[in-house]
């Protein structure tokens, strides 16, 4: 690299060749941003092998950092004071297309504004003309560049201007196509409608007498069904009660029961329904007592009594503690215990104790423990006297209107040993 002696001896050169480095500095933003591009070009034409780290540094710039300050200046130094730079930017800048009036700035200085060889006077004849020569052309170089700029964005936009246009008057004419098609599908799909609502209108005419003649036919195989279900059911109870009447014990005479001491348990006489001394309270466990007469029959609504006395237990453990409960029962004041759950699934759960003393029943499917009592109590001799167990205040209703008594799960079991 030569010193600062290298570059006063090219100061004796008016032209400097193609370029004079001491202007380079001196240019203004516009032109600079014109040469630079060019600058970096010649330092990347140097060989890799023979350059100092100032080159790879200034390399390695973007050209934000070249554009303005201390980069900028250390790139004009390099090319004035390095002749291998300068000859590398001249080389670059014969080979480019540029305005003749940059080019005599370049050259000349006649642009620049910062330092470099001291200008003619203007009393030195031709000089000043040329300078203000080279001036105006560098003036009209930049006007002609900015117009050139300003037309290049005008035709940009225009162009833009131009696609957007074009995107819009088919996206106009898709929406129309589209809205035609979709008029098309609309006027086919209520068309479609108004043949579907007539079909269902006939459809649902057809339904519903279809469901009435159903529906006749239901209630009259269902009453039919109750009605066998009734006479079975009487045909039950009879044997039953004839297989009590040959099973009970023969008393003797020395085994026959006292006669009566006037107590309100003497005074009660079975019937259908029980009537009780006046002093009883209904609803309490004395009136449970009184009820509970031998050979009377209990029948127990089983899931209205579990639930509530051992809703702890599983309903298997449920069924085994009541049927335990009434087998003792049995056992003590010779009642014939009854007691119905619901579901039929439930029969392969059937409790474990209590089967000689208890009769045990599920109800079959489409029948609740409400339909089997009643149907149980329509079944015996209308003289028959039946104790039903329950808390449900409409089935204890519709059993006393068939002349039942009826007591509630508490009194029962207070009543009740266990």
């Amino acid at each position: 690299m030569n010193g600062p002696g290298g570059a006063a001896d090219g100061a004796g050169d008016d032209t400097h060749g193609t370029l004079d480095p001491t202007v380079l500095e001196g240019l203004d933003g516009d032109l600079w941003a014109r040469v630079l591009p060019h600058l970096r070009g010649a330092l990347h034409d140097l060989d890799d092998t023979v350059v100092d780290p100032a080159v790879r540094r200034l390399r390695a710039a973007p050209t934000s950092r070249l554009a303005t300050g201390r980069a900028r200046r250390e790139l004009c130094l390099l090319v004035q004071r390095d002749d291998r730079v300068r000859r590398a930017v001249e080389t670059r800048l014969e080979a480019t297309d540029l305005p003749d009036a940059l080019r005599v700035t370049l050259a000349g200085g006649a642009g620049a504004s910062g330092p470099g060889p001291a200008a003619p006077s203007a009393g030195a004849g031709g000089g000043g003309d040329a300078r203000r020569l080279r001036a105006r052309a560098l003036e009209a170089t930049r006007r002609a560049d900015r117009a050139g700029a300003r037309l290049r964005e005008v035709r940009e936009e225009r162009d833009r201007a131009r696609r957007r246009l074009e995107g819009a008057e088919a996206r106009a004419e898709q929406a129309e196509r589209d809205a035609l098609a979709g008029r098309s599908r609309v006027e086919a799909l209520e068309a479609e409608l108004g043949e579907l609502q007539e079909r269902l209108a006939v459809a649902e005419e057809e339904r519903q007498r279809a469901v009435e003649r159903e529906r006749r036919r239901g209630r009259g195989e269902v009453e039919r069904l109750r009605e066998e279900i009734r006479g079975l059911r009487r045909d039950d109870e009879l044997r039953r009660a004839e297989l009590q009447r040959l099973r009970a014990p023969r008393r003797t005479p020395e085994e026959a029961p006292p006669p009566g001491d006037g107590t309100e348990a003497d005074r009660v006489r079975p019937a259908r329904p029980t009537r009780l001394p006046g002093t009883v309270t209904r609803g309490t466990a004395e009136e449970a007592d009184l009820l509970l007469t031998p050979g009377r029959l209990v029948a127990v609504d089983g899931y209205n009594v579990t639930l509530q006395h051992r809703p702890q237990l599983d309903l298997a453990g449920q069924r085994d503690w009541l049927v335990r409960r009434l087998a003792t029962l049995a056992a003590q004041r010779r009642v014939r215990p009854v007691v119905v759950f619901d579901g039929e699934l439930a029969s392969a759960g059937r409790p474990r104790t209590g089967a000689r003393e208890v009769e045990v029943r599920f109800t079959p499917a489409g029948l609740t423990a409400d339909d089997e009592l009643l149907f149980l109590v329509e079944a015996l001799p209308e003289d028959e006297p039946v104790l039903a167990v329950t808390d449900d205040r409409e089935l204890a209703g519709r059993l006393a209107a068939l002349g039942v008594d009826v007591v509630g799960t508490g009194p029962f079991l207070w009543a009740t040993p266990g």
